[in-house]
């Protein structure tokens, strides 16, 4: 069998993935390098366009993959102005959409400092403002209203022309009022005074005028709320003062509602407060002023309830005098009662008062009562007239006297020593009769008995009641002259009178228990 020499294949020809694989690659070889040296000339471009473009997200992207493949060497200086710009504003934007309101402001503030004529200075003058409005509502939800106010000030100063100035102007009015109106319920009127006030001046330069108003009308409340608390202690002249301060405070005064007019309406009570705090203290007169003060400012139905009140007020003026036995005096302040007494229940009062007065005049025994029998006494005797004070003989279980044209008293069981026990006044005259006269030469002798002519008058009327004499003692007999005793007598004088004694009281005092009825 013979041999099959062996034979070497030829190798096979190209195929033309092979080709196009081989190219490939010495294409990557040669072009990556030039890639590579092209991107960066293009990348820093991108960078700067985006910059240009206000696309910070994508500039700083774009920084960050050119900085990651490029060396520091190779990487071109003059993006780094654009990227520093870029990367502050969008801290600040960061901050700002996560409402890190100190750290965006803050943010924006050194972006403004760093760039005053930067890309983005329009937008982070006006994002500025928009930072410390939204930082200001959510102070004023912290209650922390100094410092929101302090934010919005500074928008209105800095940054006036920015958008947002509107709503924090809105915001300005919301955080003035929550805040007085807080130290207004936690009763610190004072500050509530000031913030309001600042209110009013910051609403006046910004020419907010309803803002102006609002203000205004809250610190009108403010010093109503204020006078009522010192109302109730008592504090009546201060807080008269914060009371006539919310009226001329208030920018509407002469409306039906609102602190002016709730103002007026406790005025009215205040000075009823006040006369009945100066009633306790026993000081009528001013009390009685105060009473009449809130006729002045009450309305024509209310009147006469307030025209009682000063009556009442008399009344409490008169108890107080006739309690100290000033009667007179008591019945001077029931009579200006009653010519302030507007209703009838206030009338019926009065009269009352009066009835009460005369009866404690009557049953009274102090200098007034004592006063008021001698001058009924006088009037009876001497003007046969009745008194004109109707407190004598009331007392109906005592029927007792007084005398008049002796100075002798009664006995006790028969004397009146009050004016109601006082029902009769017995006037009496002293007669005297001659009942012997003897002449000697130029001397005279008499004896002379004296009576007592009663006329028992009833005070009441003044009317005579009972008459009667009452004799005194017979006088002695006159001397006998002798020729031993007629030179006594001759040249001892002119005139010898011998008298009888003077009729007794207690003679009277029989008399009159027999006739006073």
């Amino acid at each position: 069998m013979s041999e099959i020499p062996e034979t070497t294949p030829e190798p096979a020809p190209a195929t033309p993935k092979r080709r196009t694989a081989l190219f490939i690659v010495i294409a990557a070889v040669i072009l990556l390098p030039l890639l590579y040296l092209g991107g960066n000339f293009v990348l820093p471009a991108a960078i700067k366009s985006s910059h240009q473009g206000k696309n910070c997200a994508l500039a700083l992207s774009l920084d960050s993959f050119y900085t990651s493949i490029y060396p520091a060497v190779m990487v071109d200086k003059s993006i780094a102005v654009p990227i520093s710009e870029c990367a502050l504003y969008s801290l600040a934007a960061g901050y700002e959409e996560k409402k890190a309101w100190q750290d965006s402001y803050n943010a924006y503030k050194s972006y403004a400092e760093t760039y005053p004529k930067g890309l983005f200075s329009k937008e982070a003058h006006d994002q500025t403002a928009v930072v410390l409005t939204a930082w200001s509502q959510e102070l004023l939800t912290e209650k922390k209203y100094e410092q929101a106010v302090g934010n919005l000030d500074l928008v209105f100063k800095s940054y006036s022309d920015a958008s947002a100035a509107t709503e924090a102007a809105d915001l300005m009015s919301a955080v003035y009022t929550a805040w007085g109106t807080d130290q207004r319920e936690s009763s610190d009127f004072a500050g509530s005074e000031t913030t309001f006030k600042a209110f009013e001046a910051w609403a006046q330069n910004a020419k907010q005028t309803e803002r102006a108003k609002t203000a205004q009308r809250e610190l009108a409340q403010t010093y109503l709320a204020w006078g009522l608390a010192l109302q109730s202690q008592k504090q009546f002249e201060n807080a008269k003062a914060k009371l006539d301060l919310a009226i001329s405070t208030d920018p509407e005064p002469l409306a039906n509602a609102g602190p002016a007019a709730q103002a007026k309406t406790a005025q009215a009570k205040l000075y009823t407060q006040w006369g009945d705090d100066l009633i306790e203290k026993k000081n009528f007169a001013e009390a009685i002023e105060r009473y009449k003060t809130v006729v002045t400012l009450s309305e024509s139905k209310d009147q006469p309830a307030a025209k009682d009140a000063v009556a009442k007020g008399y009344l409490k003026w008169a108890a107080s005098l006739s309690e100290s036995e000033d009667f007179l005096g008591a019945l001077k302040q029931v009579e200006e009662a009653g010519k302030n007494a507007a209703t009838d229940s206030g009338k019926q009062s009065v009269e009352s008062a009066k009835t009460d007065t005369y009866s404690a005049f009557s049953k009274s025994s102090g200098p007034q009562a004592r006063t008021a029998m001698k001058d009924a006494t006088k009037a009876a005797c001497e003007n046969k007239k009745k008194p004109a004070l109707p407190i004598f003989g009331i007392d109906k279980d005592k029927i007792l006297a007084t005398i008049y044209g002796i100075d002798d008293s009664l006995p006790e069981n028969v004397a009146a020593k009050t004016p109601g026990s006082m029902h009769y006044v017995a006037c009496i005259e002293m007669n005297t009769e001659t009942l012997q006269k003897t002449t000697f030469l130029w001397a005279t002798f008499v004896r002379e008995q004296y009576t007592w002519n009663v006329a028992l008058r009833q005070v009441s009327t003044g009317e005579i009641a009972a008459t009667t004499s009452i004799k005194g003692g017979t006088p002695p007999a006159l001397p006998k002259l002798t020729y031993s005793n007629y030179l006594d007598y001759l040249f001892g004088g002119s005139f010898y009178r011998s008298r009888g004694t003077n009729p007794d009281v207690a003679d009277l005092a029989k008399w009159l228990l027999t006739v006073m009825k």
